[in-house]
């Protein structure tokens, strides 16, 4: 049989429809069931009911159902009854009191809800259970709303109640306190003791409603008598006996001899700009005699741009108008606030890039402080207020420890330094190209950038001693910072090859005062002697001894013995005397016996540097000359080899 409802096959005789749940009646099962007989063959009957059969075993409680034929006050009272259920749980876990209360009264309106619609409770209109389940949900704002409540109000309360039982009970000690106090002194017996010490005996007595007067008439040479006492008066009388019995409460009134008053000059606020030294002889102009000045030097100029402010404290008082009186000999402090000693150091730095390796960036900081981050061919400059003397720049590869190069610079002004720095694997190069310091002209020179402001005698140094630029630039360099005394010095240590000339006319050591180690700002004499140490050619070098020989004495050495010659002449600085003939296109040329003018064996003479061309272009062929050397080719057959060191 199939549900006249829904359609689904259903067991004979089935009351309801397990699927729709609609219930039918006899007649419809019976309906139903002839519906299938007429309708079904015999086969169809049996498989129709073997499939039933296996659907009426299924489970047919579906939960989705359930809720939703539910009312909509049981939803809301499930709802509700779970959410109750909850925060009384939490409201016993966190021992909120007022929260539990609350959760019962919640729990108690859902159930009084529960039996009126029910019936149980009999109420005339069933919107009266709506009603009460709707105030029992809204008591959950009030619940939750207690969670951010403490304990302030509660310990108030006790602490009033306690407070009432301690005020009930002094107030009751006091009704019962005897409220009268013995006068410890007569009329005449306060004579010439000081006003605290009255004042601090009838405290003690008892008596606690006292008004102390001050008679400003002591001049200078009467300050010995400055708070002693002038009068006492006693319930408005200046006349009263010693060990009178009084209330404590009546009126004393005690008048004391103070230093005269004198007028403030100056309000607190016009004070700031003045001259100290000004405001110390206003007042002292007024009357006052204890003036005294303090200098404080903590304005940072890095965070304010003012470069003094005054303040001033009478009596440690430091606010008073220009109609405030205070006595003569109060302590006047006038404090200077002026700036402290710090200078604006401005560094440039000029990073030069490379082409293909070490393209690091590069960290600088000057001591503890760091000034940022160079990305690899990047220029840039930072400021920096540092106090005077000595400090380090420090440049580091970012994110490593190693490579860094620390430079050493002193300052006693604002500064400006440049730097050139370059890249390597295993160092970073630093050159410091200027140290400026404010205020100083600078010469037309575009060498000469490095200036300094001389101060007396001492004047600072332009660069440190790491400096390894041009030695002639860096002579500028000190003679434009004010240094009378500039020397140089040569060191013959330069070869002739290519890469060895590159190191030619570049400082090796700078030398101030004897001192080899120095920071660019570091202060010397003026008349110091400087000593700049280049390095020069080694065959310039004057102090070189050479030993004289004719051609035709070393040629006839190398063919008698030539390993004999090789030892005696190799490398080996000598003074050749010959004959010239075939000077070649390079300036090279060579020397012949001056005696044999068909000689084919000789010294070959081989220039170092262009600058000797200029003495081979006035040699003419045939001439006697001597050539000084060093011998570097020794041969029976071929002859000699000579570097040029010069020729005479």
């Amino acid at each position: 049989m199939k549900c006249i409802n829904c359609g689904e096959e259903l067991q004979d005789g089935s009351r309801f429809c397990a699927f729709c749940g609609i219930v039918l009646s006899k007649e419809e099962s019976d309906e139903l069931k002839n519906n299938v007989k007429e309708n079904f063959s015999k086969a169809e009957r049996v498989e129709l009911e073997k499939v039933c059969e296996c659907k009426n075993n299924e489970p047919t409680y579906n939960k989705s159902d359930f809720w939703n034929r539910l009312e909509i006050f049981y939803k809301i009272l499930i709802i509700a009854g779970v959410s109750v259920t909850i925060l009384l749980m939490i409201s016993f876990f966190l021992n909120k009191t007022f929260a539990i209360v609350c959760s019962l009264h919640q729990i108690a309106g859902i159930i009084v809800a529960l039996l009126m619609y029910k019936g149980i409770i009999k109420i005339d209109k069933k919107w009266i259970s709506y009603l009460v389940l709707i105030g029992a949900i809204l008591i959950t704002i009030l619940n939750i709303y207690s969670y951010s409540w403490n304990d302030t109000s509660r310990k108030n309360y006790t602490s009033g109640n306690n407070n009432s039982s301690v005020n009930i009970h002094n107030n009751h000690q006091n009704e019962t306190e005897k409220k009268t106090a013995i006068l410890p002194f007569g009329d005449t017996e306060y004579i010439g003791k000081k006003q605290d010490e009255i004042v601090d005996l009838l405290y003690q007595k008892g008596f606690n409603n006292i008004r102390t007067n001050i008679l400003p008439e002591l001049e200078a040479d009467e300050l010995e008598r400055k708070g002693e006492v002038f009068k006492v008066v006693v319930d408005g009388s200046e006349f009263f006996s010693k060990d009178t019995e009084l209330s404590k409460t009546i009126a004393i009134e005690i008048t004391y001899y103070d230093a005269k008053h004198v007028a403030v000059p100056i309000s607190d606020k016009d004070v700031k700009t003045k001259d100290v030294e000004e405001l110390a002889n206003l007042f002292k102009k007024s009357g006052f005699i204890n003036v005294s000045v303090e200098i404080k030097n903590d304005i940072d100029p890095e965070y304010s741009q003012d470069t003094f402010r005054n303040e001033i404290s009478i009596d440690t008082e430091k606010s008073f108008t220009i109609t405030d009186t205070f006595p003569f000999d109060a302590n006047v402090v006038i404090i200077s606030h002026r700036q402290m000693e710090k200078y604006k150091v401005k560094i440039d730095i000029e990073f030069i890039p490379n082409l293909l390796l070490n393209k690091y960036s590069v960290d600088v900081e000057v001591g503890y402080t760091e000034l940022g981050t160079l990305s690899h061919g990047e220029d840039n400059n930072f400021e920096i207020w540092l106090e005077p003397g000595k400090h380090t720049i420090t440049f580091r590869r970012c994110s490593y420890k190693r490579p860094e190069t620390k430079v050493n610079f002193s300052i006693v002004k604002d500064t400006e330094i440049a730097y050139e720095i370059s890249c390597y694997e295993d160092s970073i190069h630093v050159e410091q190209k200027e140290f400026i310091e404010k205020g100083t002209v600078q010469k037309d020179n575009s060498t000469a950038s490095t200036i300094t402001t001389e101060q007396g005698n001492e004047i600072s140094t332009p660069v440190s001693s790491s400096y390894s630029g041009e030695y002639k630039e860096l002579v500028e360099k000190f003679k434009n910072a004010g240094f009378k005394n500039v020397k140089t010095k040569a060191s013959y240590e330069v070869g002739t090859g290519f890469w060895a000339s590159l190191s030619l006319n570049y400082v090796k050591s700078v030398s101030v005062d004897g001192k080899t180690s120095f920071s660019s700002g570091d202060r010397f004499n003026k008349d110091v002697p400087i000593i700049i140490t280049y390095k020069e050619y080694e065959f310039k070098n004057p102090n070189i001894k050479f030993t004289s020989y004719t051609v035709a004495k070393m040629i006839k050495d190398a063919e008698s013995n030539e390993l004999a010659a090789e030892e005696k002449y190799k490398g080996k600085y000598v003074a050749v005397k010959g004959r010239v003939d075939g000077i070649d296109d390079s300036g090279d040329f060579n020397l012949y016996p001056t005696n044999d003018s068909w000689a084919i064996t000789g010294v070959t003479c081989e220039l170092l540097v262009d600058e000797q061309k200029e003495a081979v272009k006035k040699l003419k062929k045939g001439q006697v000359i001597t050539v000084k050397g060093k011998i570097t080719y020794v041969s029976d057959i071929l002859g000699y080899s000579m570097e040029v060191y010069s020729i005479g």
